[in-house]
């Protein structure tokens, strides 16, 4: 199957994955994603999440939660 993946505000690649393959399939092909945040088709996803043929997957930094407030 083909997905096209690109990282924010890069171009859109198009790569050739296996049926059933994931967000980590796609990270192994292209080691480049694997510090990312993917979104298949706007929605956001994480590693287990199975791709379908022709998804967009938009990888963006990681944003980390703000620390508990402790009174």
């Amino acid at each position: 199957m083909k997905v096209f993946a690109q990282v924010i505000g890069g171009d859109a690649v198009q790569y050739t994955l296996q049926e059933g393959a994931t967000i980590a399939d796609l990270k192994k092909q292209e080691p480049k994603f694997a510090s990312y945040q993917a979104s298949i088709n706007g929605d956001s996803a994480d590693d287990n999440d199975e791709l379908s043929d022709y998804a967009v997957v938009t990888f963006s930094e990681k944003i980390k939660g703000a620390a508990p407030r402790h009174n």
